[in-house]
């Protein structure tokens, strides 16, 4: 069991994550990055979801298809809907190979298509 000033830590770090971890900003963000990499798909720790939130929280995390929390803590909660999917689209599809911004939001558009994940209602469509 982590000590309490630890734990408090890591949940605020966590509900920090939580705040910024939309798919418009994720969406920004890529743009933002756009010819540089990003991520490696099925690398938990340094997933493009994975990256986002340490440059966004300033704290490393583990993420996988299921959920993220903090790294080096059993802290987990599950992804959003529209995440969920984008980490295992990109795990079928490039699996140990680096994508750039570029390739991510390809990705990332195609699940926000019509008839596919929404990023603005965060349901399917």
């Amino acid at each position: 069991m982590l000590p309490l000033t630890q734990s408090c830590g890591y949940r605020s770090v966590l509900h920090e994550a939580q705040a910024v971890l939309t798919c418009e900003a994720f969406r920004s963000w890529l743009e933002a990055h756009f010819y540089q990499v990003v991520g490696q798909p099925m690398n938990c720790y340094a997933s493009p979801l994975a990256c986002y939130l340490l440059e966004s929280v300033g704290a490393p995390f583990v993420v996988d298809q299921e959920g993220y929390g903090p790294q080096g803590t059993a802290l987990v909660v599950p992804l959003p809907q529209w995440a969920q999917a984008f980490e295992v689209v990109t795990g079928r599809v490039s699996a140990g190979v680096s994508l750039t911004g570029e390739q991510a939001l390809r990705v990332l558009d195609r699940l926000l298509a019509p008839h596919a994940l929404s990023c603005l209602a965060g349901r399917v469509g």
